[in-house]
């Protein structure tokens, strides 16, 4: 295995670079859904979930454009061939983080200017250096006190170019997320071998009904909504055409809301994700989804719901079609024990195995900078 010669660095000193704005790329590693909560000011988000790690480390091939979807990211990016760039994560948001580091830091420290590693976790930097954290602020019609809202996105006109991904996202095989446009699109449609359609909007068109069977839910992306009563009949449409051997589109008017709140109901009834993985986990397929805080809330009620029907023994039986998939290329050691489900889709470590690839950084020590000089990073 290659040796890592990334060099540490102390909040103290990424505070001092902050405080006297030197130019830099601060790269955050934890969970979206985290790092939206909070973040250390001017920081981008480049999260790895589990499943694309196990992916990397079969496929042995580590890009930035193998780790995210999202153009916006790659963009900010391409500046670390100029400037020097910070990798953080934390010690809550996944079991697996110091594996996700070290596969961030092995895609991006070939071509870097320079490569540092925050020493301390990411919240010792917010409780020590509050003023240098951007947060969201949570509001009074937060579901959960512990849930952080998302601000209500203001919808563009009909027609305009807010309409997201220029194609669905294949979620995972069989199942497809798109928007209005995409439905519409009879071509593409039987290109993807699309045979059912989940409409969930009141708006949008069923286009050819006498090609596709559709399912509607007619729910609008409202802070007042309520999608969870659709989830039982949206489910089973979903699972119904899976075991029918059929690819079902899924789309609202944007792809970003109603839409990916079904199917990440759906990840957390069969799949038997987390809500945060099954998140994280379609975000990297379709960078542009965001469900309003609202349908987050419902969300986190339908997890722990189903979590207690699990644990009562009433959980549907867990079908991974893309662990079958791999099963058969690789023989049974890249299976997950679906009775070992408790703590995510990776079993209780999480890691699956992962930290055998990817073992904690050992970090180079850098010097102390002087408190009365500028920060700066050596050449």
């Amino acid at each position: 295995m290659r040796a890592y010669e990334a060099d540490s660095l102390r909040i103290d000193e990424l505070s001092d670079l902050l405080e006297h704005a030197q130019p830099s790329l601060i790269v955050d590693t934890r969970p979206f859904l985290s790092f939206r909560q909070s973040h250390v000011t001017g920081s981008i988000n480049l999260y790895v979930p589990p499943l694309l790690l196990r992916r990397l480390r079969k496929n042995g091939c580590h890009t930035v454009e193998r780790l995210t979807n999202c153009q916006d990211v790659k963009n900010k990016l391409s500046i670390r061939h100029d400037v020097p760039v910070i990798v953080y994560t934390d010690t809550q948001s996944t079991r697996t983080s110091p594996q996700i580091l070290r596969a961030v830091v092995d895609t991006l420290l070939g071509d870097c200017h320079k490569l540092y590693v925050l020493e301390d976790p990411y919240e010792d930097f917010a409780a020590f250096y509050p003023h240098l954290v951007s947060k969201e602020n949570s509001t009074k019609n937060d579901p959960d006190p512990g849930w952080k809202s998302t601000p209500v996105r203001s919808r563009s006109p009909r027609g305009s170019s807010y309409i997201g991904a220029s194609k669905p996202a294949e979620i995972i095989p069989f199942l497809y997320l798109g928007n209005e446009r995409d439905s519409a699109d009879l071509t593409l449609l039987r290109k993807l071998g699309v045979s059912k359609v989940l409409n969930v909007s009141r708006n949008c068109v069923n286009h050819f009904p006498e090609y596709f069977e559709y399912l509607n839910v007619p729910v609008e992306d409202r802070v007042y909504a309520d999608i969870s009563q659709h989830f039982n009949k949206a489910l089973q449409f979903i699972e119904h055409a899976r075991g029918e051997g059929c690819s079902v589109l899924v789309h609202c008017r944007a792809g970003i809301s109603r839409s990916a709140t079904v199917i990440i109901a759906y990840l957390i009834q069969y799949y038997d994700y987390s809500m945060e993985d099954a998140f994280d986990f379609i975000k990297v397929k379709h960078p542009v989804v965001s469900p309003n805080f609202n349908f987050m809330g419902q969300l986190l009620q339908f997890q722990n719901l189903h979590r207690t029907k699990k644990s009562e023994g009433s959980t549907p039986e867990l079908f991974d079609p893309q662990v079958e998939e791999e099963e058969e290329e690789e023989g049974e050691d890249s299976a997950p024990d679906p009775s070992n489900l408790d703590n995510g889709p990776f079993g209780e470590t999480g890691s699956d195995g992962l930290e055998d690839q990817y073992p904690v950084l050992e970090l180079q020590p850098v010097p102390i900078p002087s408190k009365q000089t500028t920060f700066s990073f050596g050449e």
